[in-house]
């Protein structure tokens, strides 16, 4: 299986990112690209101990609460937030390729309840499985 610690699938990733812009179309979600990029941030800072995911039940709380159809926030609309967004997941991702598995320091799924201890290398399956999702919905 795929994974970011493999030197052709950093690659394969950063050239994908590279064609991404602020106007690729998403052909199967609701997210702009600025947004599908500042997603998928956080499950690398997940697994390197930088942030923390809700629990499942603070998150249904908070759909509960909150108003699902709300305009998108302008801090991702235009070219200025796509850039920022862009450069922000180059960074972290430049970042954990270059630490490794050492760069890994959580060892649970934070979003499933039962998922047991995980892996430096599961964690490097999940985010190129991730990044890789969300990059395909736009066509890149």
């Amino acid at each position: 299986m795929k994974n970011i610690f493999n030197i052709s699938e950093q690659n394969e990733i950063l050239q994908r990112l590279e064609k991404i812009n602020y106007q690729s179309i998403n052909q199967s979600g609701k997210m702009n690209p600025a947004q599908m990029l500042a997603h998928c941030i956080q499950p690398i800072q997940v697994a390197m101990g930088e942030t923390e995911i809700p629990s499942n039940l603070i998150r249904f709380i908070n759909k509960l609460i909150l108003n699902k159809n709300e305009a998108t926030s302008k801090e991702y609309i235009g070219a200025e937030a796509f850039e920022k967004e862009k450069k922000k997941l180059i960074i972290i991702f430049e970042k954990l390729i270059s630490n490794g598995k050492s760069a890994i320091k959580t060892e649970k799924l934070p979003f499933f309840l039962f998922s047991g201890r995980v892996s430096a290398d599961k964690w490097a399956q999940i985010n190129f499985t991730h990044i890789d999702h969300h990059l395909r919905q736009f066509e890149v």
